[in-house]
């Protein structure tokens, strides 16, 4: 007994001293940085939810779910994943033309997009549960374009290390978000005023980062590149042509699979649900928007460089062992204590969102735990092996929601099976990576 406590003392000291020294590197000053821009952004979001959730109920919060998970599907397809290089490129204006290719083709996608949701007795909108909205017809192909134009900045932002500006564009664009949202919300809460008003702080956040890059004199996105662009876009497309191939499919696949049970609770059990489903989720995700995206954003070019120096496997270790302790808190006490949380502060009618969030905690601490190994894979040529896992992972979901929604008619078992399904494909995707990244060399990324 002694001897284990003594054991269980040095592990503990260990992870510490460990842990203190990653706390000393500039890696993690820059996740601190980035983090605190988030921290305070997702505070103002938090703060405001009470407010908004109370103001617009759970239908127009619901039709809001389902409008996000469509952009968030149309936008992979949209840009076809091309921003996530625009990191990779050693120079510059490799990188700035890697950025315009990829707001080019969404242009064209949205342009034919438009075009279909106006033709004459098409159900699209009603078959993604906006029915209802004949407004989403207009409004859709605005939100991808914008939705496309924020992944380029952030993108563009995270090659250029330009973590503060990045830190204080999500504190505005939140502050501007919640504002506009609890203003109208007094004058007119409905599903189109909350969803216009979303984009309208999307699009006020780009233009401002957009003139803060130039007036800064930090390099802009829209600085000229001379003559022959568009054969170098052309050139650029093809030398990039693994992200289209591969990595669209899987951020389609990943987006439909966490998009999927916001649309199929609203069809199936109508729109409130899904507005009670899509509080839990916004609240367990909440860490991965805090820290989790401050180390993809901070770690992603870093772990480009490992990759091709070395040192990759204990980067990635020691990124996700400090995911493990940062997150295990809020995520255990949403499992142990969600659906009493959930209700003291939004109000009794959003129990089952706190249902919603205990089944959904063990899921989301393992997509907020993978994102340093999502970051390493571009790097590491695995593009082909993801888009597998996405496929097979995907299919899972829907195969689990599936029997939830017909076979047992529940929306929490529906979920529980979704998250169920997760916990594994994400332990999986996670211990395959760490086996690979210990037999990578720098020359196997050349």
């Amino acid at each position: 007994m002694d001897d284990g406590a003594h054991d269980v003392g040095n592990l503990m000291r260990v992870q510490l001293r460990s842990l203190a020294a990653l706390m000393k590197r500039p890696f993690l000053m820059n996740v601190m940085k980035v983090g605190a821009g988030g921290a305070l952004a997702q505070a103002i979001s938090l703060g405001f939810s009470p407010l908004i959730a109370r103001q617009y109920g759970p239908m127009a919060i619901g039709h809001l779910s389902v409008f996000l998970s469509v952009v968030a599907v149309c936008v992979t397809m949209a840009t076809l994943a091309y921003p996530v290089a625009i990191v990779l490129p050693r120079t510059r204006s490799e990188a700035r033309l890697i950025a315009r290719l990829s707001m080019v083709v969404a242009l064209c996608f949205c342009l034919v997009a438009q075009g279909i949701l106006l033709l004459p007795g098409s159900q699209i909108l009603d078959s993604v549960g906006l029915q209802g909205l004949p407004s989403a017809a207009f409004l859709l192909p605005l939100g991808v374009i914008l939705a496309s134009g924020v992944m380029v900045m952030e993108q563009w932002l995270t090659r250029e290390r330009a973590f503060g500006l990045f830190a204080a564009s999500a504190v505005f664009t939140s502050l501007v978000l919640n504002v506009s949202k609890a203003g109208f919300g007094y004058v007119r809460p409905t599903s189109e005023v909350l969803i216009a008003t979303t984009l309208a702080a999307q699009a006020i956040g780009l233009l401002v980062v957009t003139a803060k890059l130039r007036w800064s004199g930090t390099s802009s996105l829209v600085e000229e590149e001379g003559m022959g662009q568009r054969d170098r876009l052309s050139v650029l497309a093809r030398r990039y042509r693994d992200f289209p191939l591969f990595r669209a499919p899987q951020l389609l696949l990943n987006a439909v699979s966490l998009g999927l049970p916001v649309v199929l609770l609203a069809a199936f059990f109508g729109a409130s649900v899904a507005g009670q489903y899509s509080l839990a989720w916004s609240l367990l995700f909440a860490p991965i928007l805090l820290a989790g995206r401050a180390v993809s954003s901070v770690f992603y070019p870093k772990i480009t460089a490992a990759l091709r120096d070395g040192g990759a496997k204990r980067l990635v270790a020691s990124a996700t062992w400090g995911m493990a302790l940062s997150g295990a808190i809020p995520y255990g006490l949403l499992l142990v204590l969600g659906p009493w949380l959930v209700a003291f502060v939004f109000g009794e009618e959003w129990r089952l969102a706190g249902v919603f969030s205990q089944v959904l905690a063990p899921f989301m601490f393992l997509q907020y735990l993978n994102r340093p190994v999502i970051a390493a894979l571009p790097g590491m040529r695995l593009q082909a092996s993801l888009l597998l896992y996405e496929v097979v992972s995907t299919s899972s979901k829907v195969s689990a929601l599936w029997i939830g929604f017909k076979v047992l008619e529940s929306p929490v078992w529906a979920v529980g099976l979704f998250s169920l399904v997760g916990v594994i494909t994400y332990l999986w995707l996670i211990a395959s990576t760490m086996r690979r990244l210990s037999g990578w060399s720098p020359a196997d990324g050349a």
